[in-house]
């Protein structure tokens, strides 16, 4: 089943900070339900109040998506989550409002408790996004084809222009990460220079990855110079689903390429979110980074970024912050690494780029931590990094 099937299937996917409940919820936007209670019958979404993972009471959540089905005391459906809003304050375009002001199809981002033996929702705060399927920014996950290899897609578009697309192995289009470094990968770090609501293009720099293996040679002592245009599609029936496609142009010493970007969908679950930066602390396990070895790389989170590695000797310092007014789940990342050992000495030096939440595929609802980074524009050797990160 492509990838492109799964995201329709699961168009909307909404997402618990930290919890599993989530599933469908994009249906067109419809006027408001008087129903005595919502609908249950959603296709392709499972039961999982009884599997949620969750000790004891009163444990703050959080989940953004579309209101399927909202009834006139104001309980409602968000993919498979039901959440009560009786007692929640309601804000509007964050002005202050009331339950009678939602709708069904409206997308919401909701803090509440969740009952571990029902596994409902009291919500808290429910507060409206202005947020659509026509826009270029989002996370995008799908294939790049290069010549006759389909390998693994992952971009982050920032409401400011900041672009970052990483490419790493071959891929089946199965809608899971790759957890694993890829020799060969590289990441295209740009800035949109033209944009609508619905297409861009931007122009950057193409930087390899996995250049400690000395087998690996493409776009490592040379960065290519990229051009990214593409269009957003948004997904019939969806709120916020689309799909982007287009072409990244690469252009080198030695000669031009193209680069097929083969309908990456948008994972608007965790980007939707705001980005608190309690949620954010914590332990992690780096999984993907070329310095890490066999879960020997620890990341701490707090008022700073940290870690150390055994294997490379690489350690880290930095800091991560909410990217502009914390609206979605990106975040600015500064990185300065050193201690790096003769084989990961290319990594000794500052890094700069975005994060965000993930799920590892587009069927769980875990949590992981991922990072596009780069050294600054104009350091020799650029030298870029991906980074996956599993919360212990």
């Amino acid at each position: 089943m492509s990838l492109r099937i799964k995201h329709a299937l699961l168009m909307g996917m909404s997402v618990l900070w930290l919890a599993a409940c989530g599933g469908s919820g994009m249906d067109e936007p419809t006027q408001h339900t008087t129903s005595a209670e919502p609908s249950t019958g959603i296709p392709q979404c499972a039961d999982r109040s009884s599997a949620m993972g969750i000790e004891g009471g009163g444990i703050t959540r959080r989940i953004a998506g579309a209101i399927i089905d909202i009834a006139a005391d104001g309980t409602m459906l968000i993919g498979c989550q039901r959440i009560a809003g009786s007692g929640a304050t309601v804000l509007i375009a964050g002005q202050p409002g009331t339950l009678s002001d939602l709708q069904a199809g409206e997308v919401v981002e909701v803090v509440g408790t969740i009952n571990p033996e029902s596994g409902d929702m009291q919500a808290q705060s429910i507060a409206t996004k202005d947020v659509s399927a026509q826009r270029l920014d989002g996370r995008y996950i799908g294939t790049v084809t290069i010549g006759d290899q389909q390998l693994f897609g992952d971009a982050i578009i920032t409401v400011d222009g900041a672009v970052r697309l990483y490419v790493g192995g071959p891929y089946d289009s199965g809608g899971e990460l790759q957890i694993r470094p890829a020799a060969g990968s590289a990441q295209f770090v740009g800035q949109l220079e033209t944009a609508s609501n619905a297409s861009g293009s931007a122009t950057g720099l193409v930087i390899g990855q996995g250049c400690t293996d000395p087998q690996v040679v493409r776009f490592c002592s040379e960065a290519a110079n990229g051009e990214m245009t593409f269009t957003i599609n948004p997904v019939r029936g969806g709120a916020v689903d689309a799909v982007l496609k287009g072409t990244l142009h690469v252009a080198t010493s030695g000669g031009e390429e193209t680069w097929v970007l083969d309908d990456l969908g948008r994972w608007s679950n965790y980007y939707l979110m705001s980005a608190l930066p309690v949620n954010m602390h914590g332990q992690y396990r780096e999984e993907l980074a070329e310095f890490a070895t066999d879960g020997d790389t620890v990341i701490n989170i707090g008022s700073q970024l940290q870690f150390q590695s055994a294997h490379s000797g690489c350690t880290g310092n930095g800091t991560m912050v909410p990217h502009l007014d914390g609206a979605f789940d990106v975040w600015d990342v500064v990185l300065d690494i050193g201690n790096c050992n003769a084989t990961y000495a290319r990594f000794n030096g500052r890094f700069e780029g975005l994060a965000s939440s993930t799920a590892s595929n587009v069927w769980d609802y875990d949590t992981q931590l991922r990072m596009w980074l780069s050294k600054p524009k104009g350091t020799e050797p650029q030298v870029t990094l991906m980074m996956l990160s599993h919360p212990l």
